[in-house]
């Protein structure tokens, strides 16, 4: 189906550039970004993934391992002198 969308002249440019690189269409490039996005059951852009994240990002298997580190215990790990209890 043939539509016509207006897109804002420098994002035009970088996904023209984009499937350039790639080798490949617009058409198809596009394709697939609308495709992966309808794919995608909570949409790459939705409000999950705009809600900060804390940090560190250490996770194991039930969780955070680490839930916070002062910066003494930075200053330590990047030592090697830092043990966690």
């Amino acid at each position: 189906m043939r539509t016509t969308i207006d897109i804002p002249t420098p994002l035009f440019k970088q996904v023209k550039a984009r499937a350039a690189l790639q080798g490949r269409s617009l058409k198809d490039y596009m394709t697939e970004l609308l495709q992966a996005e309808i794919s995608n059951p909570l949409g790459a852009y939705s409000e999950r993934s705009k809600k900060p994240v804390k940090l560190p990002l250490i996770r194991g298997k039930c969780g955070p391992m680490i839930s916070v580190l002062t910066n003494a215990q930075i200053e330590a790990l990047e030592d090697g002198d830092y043990v966690h209890h």
